[in-house]
Parts: C-alpha cells; structure tokens; sequence
C-alpha cells in the first residue's frame, strides 16, 4: 500500500521493478479501458504515483474509453 507521502517517490524506491511497472500499466489500461500512448511508456515519464495519476486523468478527460 502506497501512502499519500509517497504519491512523489520514484516507482523502484517502492519495489516496483520494469516487471511489475508493465503489469501496472496493463491493469490501468484494463480497469480504465484506456490505452497509454507509447510516448508515456517509459518509467523517466511515468515514475511516481502522481506522474500515472496525472496521465490517467488525462487520457480519460480526452478521450473515448476502449469498447464503447
């Protein structure tokens, strides 16, 4: 479980390995039925909490989900 502190703490400092980091994005691309433009998948881009928040709110406040 990730606290609210540690919403800016770079991924890896949290465990999260390039594994676990593309398992992450495979889920929030399921749960959110959106899919990540390949720009934002490399960790430098997407390496906290708060860096994935902001482009999930993103990518949903600009697009269409998958499967409607």
């Amino acid at each position: 479980t990730i606290q609210m502190n540690q919403i800016d703490i770079d991924l890896n400092s949290l465990g999260i390995d390039s594994i676990k980091f593309i398992q992450l994005i495979v889920a929030l691309e399921e749960t959110f039925k959106i899919e990540f433009p390949d720009e934002y998948l490399i960790p430098s881009e997407m390496g906290t909490v708060n860096k994935i928040s902001n482009i999930v709110l993103t990518i949903l406040k600009n697009t269409i989900p998958k499967g409607l």
